[in-house]
């Protein structure tokens, strides 16, 4: 559910970019925490948490630059800025479950919008 495009759509709609990325990402903590402490059962194949997480951020990412209707400049600028942020959070979120090659492809990204709304900016990551 949490990689299903009309779900995470619906998700962004209802709660706006930032409250459906939080909600996301707690959604996908919760399910990498419920299957990394899960045990197979016979003739069940075992769910890899990570690449289950990966796949939920990467639905989330490739949606969060949805257009919205009669955005004017000023609105750009935020909603840029707004997608710059939650790929910063999924990569952080991302990074907590040594998923690196995912969470730097969400970091690169986010530096990429900030670059294009603010000039060149300097992210601090602490993990």
């Amino acid at each position: 559910l949490l990689a299903e495009k009309s779900f995470v759509i619906g998700r962004i709609l209802s709660l706006d970019r930032q409250g459906a990325t939080m909600r996301h990402i707690k959604d996908c903590e919760l399910l990498f925490e419920k299957l990394k402490g899960r045990r197979s059962k016979k003739n069940q194949p075992r769910l890899e948490p990570r690449s289950i997480m990966k796949q939920a951020y990467r639905t989330l990412g490739s949606l969060l630059a949805m257009e919205d209707e009669d955005d004017n400049v000023a609105d750009i600028t935020m909603r840029t800025n707004d997608i710059a942020w939650a790929h910063y959070e999924i990569g952080f979120s991302l990074s907590e479950k040594r998923c690196w090659d995912a969470a730097i492809a969400h970091w690169e990204t986010s530096q990429e919008l900030f670059v294009s709304t603010k000039g060149v900016v300097e992210l601090v990551a602490a993990i």
